[in-house]
């Protein structure tokens, strides 16, 4: 825009930036010929430039880097190997408390109405008609 002949302001307006910006970009264009910042002073480099095209990281480093970002490493699970008598055992006790586990179902499925209580027997696929509660789980509804 500025090798085309528009004025300072113009450009500033044109790309949405300050007019000092735009004139210290030509200024500087003026006296290096490019608009890039020059190397300034510092720490200097360890890495070079072959390194930094190739980069060989640590492990560690990678973590942080990984931490950093946010991002959290999956660890694999080590446990025991199931053997045919594990499975046998869990079955067994799985059966045994069967009975157990109905009878919690059925008393956290009861409705709860201002004047009385109605159960309703659980099922995976649907709730049935109301049944008469348990006396354990007849409770004076508020």
């Amino acid at each position: 825009m500025v090798q085309r002949g528009m004025r300072t302001a113009d450009v500033a307006r044109a790309i949405n930036c300050n007019v000092r910006t735009v004139s210290r970009l030509r200024q500087r264009y003026r006296e290096t010929g490019r608009t890039a910042d020059h190397p300034r002073t510092g720490r200097p480099r360890v890495t070079t430039p072959a390194q930094d095209r190739n980069p060989s990281i640590s492990a560690q480093t990678f973590r942080n880097s990984l931490r950093d970002a946010g991002l959290r490493a999956c660890r694999p699970v080590v446990r025991q190997v199931l053997t045919r008598h594990h499975r046998q055992q869990r079955r067994l006790w799985a059966q045994t408390h069967l009975s157990d586990l109905n009878v919690i179902l059925t008393k956290l499925h009861c409705v709860f109405s201002p004047s009385f209580c109605k159960c309703y027997s659980f099922d995976l696929r649907y709730y049935s008609q109301p049944l008469q509660c348990e006396p354990s789980v007849r409770i004076k509804c508020v």
